[in-house]
């Protein structure tokens, strides 16, 4: 502590005039003591207290002493010299500081306080830690509790903690005694949580409500909110599939509900906004998942997928500003790229084909187009942060920069963001506020051709600066392209902006009467192009410039008023809320395109030397609009049995006549069975029992655009008359469908809160039913119907299928401290099957998904299965010999291919039957692999020891398949693309062996040899299928916090610098690029060569606080 002039003009009177410490002899006798051990020896013989900062006492100033009946003085003038410490003598207190705190720069004057820190029952707490706010000024407490600290006189808060009890913070006032009683901590149990409209106590919660917050996501570099919850949060199952920068992830809560996909609602302090996707994570203080119907309800429409609800920093009353500045920098590198031919090996496939040129061995090149293509990329994010407030107002402001580089060429993210959030309290009764976020993200996408490496061979070199664009040809008997070239010859732009916010004002109109009214909205758009320059590879060539542009438009507002009343009377709690809201949106788009511009990038239509192409490509505008008044009320009877009801009635100009309008109910109950005597006043080991339950409807209107109901024309080219010109003619697009309404998502759930010692450690078990009914999907009409197939069109959009999710859901946590070693471990996983109970008439079948060279869509949904399950014929090993091929039931096979299980038959009426007929055809495909994991987990660890600190993520799946169609492309040469040396390893290439990989090429009866000429490689089946179960580490960080008087020295209050690595280690037995695989819904689980890949991430970081 710094010592002041008053402290020490007081102190140098103390020292003439004390007459205890004139008069107080000592016997001392130590060797080779440090000066703690000598002030502590001196404490035992006398009645002096010593105050000083042990960073100020040399570590290496040991002395020994010998003293025989000597005044204090006497002792500390000895061990004292030479150390740069003097001493001040206060009555009975001996302040050590260091000489050169001295008069010039000593301003504050000290006080003196006293007390003593005991426990709920009046046991004293020995060693509790005593300190000025902000400060390293502090004490212990003595073993009978007591304490005593000399303190700045303008200190304005004292911290009291203690392991295993709640950190109490008490006003210094002008009193000098403070008697504390510190209440034992119950861990997370009293944590205020986000519901709909309102908030609630986590321990009263009786509805299905996870939280994800802020000390958790802390200094992880996650760009979205789909990223942050990844493994977080039990039942929120979360995909990235791609590591292109920007991208977005897949989220899905307690399983698909829908064909359409029903993705959650997002609501960020109020506002709805989209993805998440542009958010900066640094300004989130809270996320609530709100999981079923019971807590969902509330919000009606667009609820069936769950709600993510987002609250973000605010200023805290009281405290001056506060300056936060985090930053990290780090590289991102590919993983698990695959390996493509050289040009030796390119040659070597080739000729065992029976392909060669000449020119091809006066070739010198030998690119390797993945290094080319693909190299390490910066990474870069910084914040800053200003927030404080005083007894009438908060605030909070921060400003965000984020920069990732993709690992592949011509390839960006980039994203400005600014927040500002504060509130006003102008009386007693009214509080005003606003939330505001504006961002601005640059963007340069891959476009197409993610795959076009496989169709540059190692025979091309790069450049050539004499053909035009500067990009080398492609060499004789090849038709791809040059990679490198490709991507740098398209020029992709997206930039997009977007702004929302609200205003609200809190107005506490009697005691517990609160009427809370917000409006708020969202404004952006995007501004896309892409500019191709000119280029000529030999077989593919541009020769004029082309610019495509779109812009689009997209604002919505919404209002809302909410009542709250809330009353307690005996051992009745009340708590009612109604409100009522509006929201109002519209979107508009442009495209259009122009060719010829004179020099190499002008993204410009004036700029365009033939105005003559310029066109205008097509247009759109769609708005929305929504009405609801919604209630919830809340009874808590004596702490123990709580029920909460919730009704929404939502309108929507979607739907027309009596379907517009929708009513979601839903009812919850809770008992909480620790707080009853018979277990409360019986054992201490259970802190927390609750058994919870609910049901409710929530609504969707899953993707459906304007004016759904109503019939729709389109202009076709029908039919030729003399058999070269189609006449051009009107015709029906799709029928019209008045009683088109709601898909409704109807849930059921029961689970069990558990907490022991203290709830340090905690359960969380959950069963859940999710059923979709009234699924809104777009169906094909037969030609007869004059609506369909003859004009591209499906014919007609109505409620039809029933999805079911069942499943359930396990959390589990630990948390302790053991001395200065504070830890957590915790994990979560859930299961869920998803099956469709109907889709259409008995018989439907909706395909999806698959790859160019494959003989037909790889998945199927039907009644009975999981969504886009994958579907074909099982591979039942290879044939070794053409003799055993020729007597199978595979038509025309050959030793080398996929040996196909005979399954089914058809009787003479054709209808399917589960006899073996003989043959291999359709009927023989069936369902080999489910796209959806019957578990996916997550395990986090946690420690933190003085300044150090380590978390340690783990994410994964169990139970899943995935269809690897990138076999087809690694074992062969598709088309003229090249490939991996995989291609040695399959059946009978250049040889006459069967190896573990079937043949891809056939020798035909001329000596020819063709790529499949049996199509046996190229159907659907289970030999592309393989175990997509994996477990990663996502992310691994150590930190260190240093000393706060270091920390001080260069004026900051805290820093922490940390190192950092994500996605570092994978575990699969899965071959192709990454078992983390999206697809949405129909296509779910498909890797397809135009993946972009996943990328590992080192990086480092600080966090400053001034």
């Amino acid at each position: 502590m710094r010592l002041t002039v008053a402290l020490i003009l007081l102190s140098l009177v103390h020292v003439s005039a004390s007459v205890y410490s004139q008069n107080k002899k000592l016997n001392l006798n130590l060797k080779n003591a440090s000066l703690q051990q000598v002030f502590k020896a001196i404490q035992e013989q006398s009645e002096f207290d010593f105050f000083y900062r042990n960073e100020q006492i040399p570590s290496s100033a040991n002395v020994s002493v010998q003293s025989d009946n000597e005044p204090v003085e006497a002792i500390l003038d000895n061990v004292l010299k030479g150390t740069g410490l003097n001493y001040y003598i206060l009555d009975k207190d001996i302040v050590i500081s260091s000489k050169e705190i001295g008069l010039s720069n000593s301003s504050q004057q000290q006080k003196k306080i006293t007390g003593k820190v005991t426990d709920s029952s009046g046991a004293s707490l020995p060693g509790a830690a005593v300190v000025v706010k902000g400060t390293t000024t502090g004490a212990t407490t003595e073993a009978d509790g007591t304490f005593k600290l000399l303190i700045p006189s303008d200190a304005k808060l004292l911290v009291f903690s203690f392991v295993g009890m709640k950190t109490q913070e008490v006003a210094i006032t002008s009193k000098s005694e403070y008697n504390i009683v510190l209440t034992e901590e119950t861990v997370g149990i009293e944590e205020v949580v986000a519901i709909g409209y309102g908030t609630v106590k986590k321990s009263d919660l009786t509805g299905s409500v996870s939280s994800v917050k802020s000390e958790t996501l802390k200094n992880l570099p996650v760009k979205s909110l789909s990223e942050a919850l990844q493994g977080k949060v039990a039942g929120v199952y979360v995909t990235k599939g791609s590591g292109e920068p920007g991208a977005g992830s897949d989220i899905i809560i307690r399983g698909a509900a829908s064909i359409n996909g029903l993705g959650p609602l997002y609501i960020v302090d109020g506002v709805r906004m989209g993805t998440g996707n542009n958010f900066n994570m640094s300004d989130v203080e809270n996320i609530e998942i709100l999981k079923d119907a019971s807590s969902a309800a509330i919000y009606g429409v667009e609820a069936a997928g769950g709600v993510i609800l987002v609250t973000t920093k605010k200023g805290k009353a009281g405290e001056k500003m506060h300056v936060d500045f985090n930053a990290y920098y780090g590289t991102r590198s590919a993983v698990n790229l695959p390996t493509l031919l050289g040009s030796k090996d390119y040659i070597k496939a080739r000729k065992i084909m029976g392909v060669e040129y000449a020119s091809w061995n006066n070739s010198t090149a030998n690119t390797d187009w993945m290094s080319e293509m693909y190299s390490p990329a910066v990474e870069q994010k910084y914040d800053l942060s200003l927030s404080g407030g005083n007894e009438k107002s908060t605030y909070y402001i921060s400003a965000g920069y984020l920069k990732e580089e993709g690992i592949r060429r011509n390839n960006w993210f980039e994203r400005f963001s600014l927040r500002m959030n504060s509130d006003h309290k102008l009386t007693d009764n009214l509080t005003i506020g606003q939330y505001l976020y504006i961002n601005k993200t640059k963007n340069r996408p891959t476009g197409d051709g993610s795959d076009l490496p496989y169709r540059s061979i190692p025979l091309m070199q790069v450049y050539d600066p004499t053909r035009v664009g500067g990009w080398a040809g492609v060499p004789d008997g090849f038709q791809g392209t040059n990679w490198v070239g490709a991507a740098e010859s398209r020029i992709y732009n997206n930039n997009s902006w977007g702004m929302e916010g609200n205003f609200f004002a809190d107005w506490k109109i009697i005691k517990g009467l609160n009427l809370r009214a917000t409006v708020g909205g969202y404004m952006g758009g995007d501004d896309n192009s892409q500019f191709n320059l000119l280029y000529d590879y030999g077989i593919l060539k541009n020769d004029i410039r082309k610019l495509e542009k779109g812009m689009s438009r997209n604002e919505s507002m919404n209002g809302n008023a909410v009542l709250t009343y809330s009353r307690s009377f005996g051992k009745h709690d009340i708590k009612a809320m109604a409100g009522w809201e509006a929201i109002k949106s519209t979107g508009t788009n442009i495209n259009a395109s122009a060719e010829g511009f004179p020099v190499y990038y002008m993204p410009s239509f004036t700029t365009s030397t033939q105005s003559s192409t310029a066109r205008f490509a097509d247009a759109g505008y769609g708005k929305g609009s929504q009405l609801a008044q919604f209630g919830r009320l809340n009874y808590n009877f004596a702490g123990k049995y709580l029920l909460q009801g919730t009704v929404r009635r939502d309108g929507t100009n979607k739907f027309i006549g009596a379907n517009k309008y929708g009513v979601f109910p839903s009812v919850s109950g809770a008992w909480k069975v620790s707080e009853e005597s018979f277990l409360k006043d019986n054992t201490s080991l259970i802190s927390n029992l609750k058994i919870r339950a609910g049901w409710g409807v929530l609504g969707s209107i899953g993707s459906v655009g304007d004016f759904i109901y109503q019939s729709a024309y389109k202009k076709i080219n029908v039919h030729s008359f003399d058999g070269i010109n189609a006449v051009t003619g009107w015709g029906d697009a799709k029928f019209a469908n008045t009683d088109i309404r709601w898909e409704k998502v109807t849930t059921k759930n029961i689970g069990v809160d558990l907490g022991f010692l203290k709830n340090r450690l905690t359960f969380a078990l959950e069963f859940y039913d999710k059923q979709t009914s009234d699924m809104i999907y777009t169906v094909a009409l037969p030609v007869s119907s004059g609506i369909g197939e003859h004009n591209g069109e499906y014919g007609g959009t109505i409620n039809i299928g029933k999805i079911s999710n069942r499943g359930f859901e396990f959390e589990a946590n630990w948390n302790d401290k053991i001395g200065e070693l504070s830890y957590s471990v915790g994990a979560n996983a859930s299961f869920n099957k998803n099956k469709v109970v109907q889709i259409g008439e008995k018989g439907s079948l909706i395909y999806e998904g698959g790859a160019t060279w494959m003989n037909s869509s790889i998945s199927r949904t039907e009644d009975g299965y999981a969504m886009g399950q994958y579907y074909g014929y099982i591979a039942d090993g290879i044939f070794k010999t053409d003799a055993q091929a020729a007597q199978s039931a595979q038509k025309d096979a050959k030793s080398g291919d996929l040996i196909y299980r005979d399954l089914n038959g058809k009787d003479a009426n054709g209808k399917l039957t589960a006899k073996p007929d003989g043959k291999i055809d359709d009927a023989d495909k069936t369902y080999i692999g489910n796209p959806w994991p019957k578990c996916f987990y997550g395990i986090n660890f946690d420690l933190a020891y003085k300044g150090f600190d380590l978390k340690a993520f783990f994410q994964g799946q169990a139970g899943v398949d995935l269809f690897n169609s990138t076999k087809g492309i690694r074992q062969s040469f598709y088309a003229d693309y090249n490939t991996t040396s995989e291609i040695f390893n399959t059946s009978k290439f250049g040889n006459t062996n069967i190896t573990g990989l079937p043949s891809v090429y056939q020798t035909s009866g001329t000596g020819e040899i063709l790529r499949d000429p049996n199509g046996n490689y190229k159907n659907v089946s289970s030999f592309f299928v393989e175990n997509g179960s994996y477990i990663k580490l996502k992310d691994l960080q150590l930190g260190y916090t240093l000393p706060e008087y270091v920390s001080k020295k260069i004026g900051l209050n805290s820093t922490r610098i940390f190192i950092e690595g994500s996605n570092l280690l994978t575990i699969t037995k899965y071959t192709g690029l990454d078992p983390e695989v999206g697809g949405g819904v129909k296509g779910r689980g498909i890797e397809t060569n135009g993946l972009y890949p996943q990328t590992r991430f080192i990086s480092m970081g600080v966090n400053l606080k001034f």
